[in-house]
């Protein structure tokens, strides 16, 4: 069986729009402001995204773009210690699409887990 390179990107395309995708952006400044220090594309709920090189965020915002299955929101988790990589308990849930949050003072960003 012969399938094109157009065929399976379609397909692909096809079974992830089932779900709902989000992209996460990792911000240097409260209130999702200053410099982007990265992004994230192509989110599905249940994934657990831990900043890059051992870097911390002091927002995130993130955003559904297309999806069948709603995302529901987002849990963040404080850098450092036992709660890197969606490890032990998050310290904010969030129940929106869409938004931004700023870490608690003296706080920061380095997991993140779609709900």
């Amino acid at each position: 069986m012969h399938f094109s390179l157009t065929t399976a990107l379609s397909a692909l395309f096809l079974a992830s729009s089932a779900y709902g995708v989000a992209q996460i952006h990792w911000h240097i400044g409260a209130d999702c402001t200053g410099e982007l220090l990265g992004t994230h594309h192509s989110i599905l709920p249940g994934d657990c995204l831990s900043f890059d090189q051992g870097r911390s965020a002091r927002s995130v915002s993130w955003e559904e773009f297309y999806g069948e299955e709603k995302i529901q929101g987002l849990r963040l988790f404080q850098s450092g210690g036992a709660n890197d990589g969606c490890a032990g308990d998050f310290q904010l849930e969030s129940n929106s699409t869409s938004g931004c949050v700023t870490a608690p003072p003296g706080v920061n960003w380095q997991s993140v887990k779609l709900t």
